[in-house]
């Protein structure tokens, strides 16, 4: 569906804005969504973790923290 196609893109635009290190906050509003708790619920729905999970596992942060 259009609905369904627009939240895997808002999506994906939020998985690399917060492995770019921006907040769970910043990255619903950038991608589209007034509300955090819908924005949280949708991203779980898609990638199988919470948004906080998945910044802790992707972000800058923990790429470096990999490396040493």
């Amino acid at each position: 569906t259009l609905h369904g196609d627009l939240n895997e893109c808002r999506v994906e635009h939020a998985r690399g804005l917060l492995e770019g290190g921006a907040t769970v906050i910043e990255a619903a509003h950038e991608c589209g969504y007034n509300d955090a708790g819908y924005f949280c619920r949708v991203f779980k729905r898609l990638t199988g973790m919470s948004p906080r999970t998945w910044k802790a596992r992707k972000g800058p942060r923990a790429v470096g923290e990999r490396g040493g």
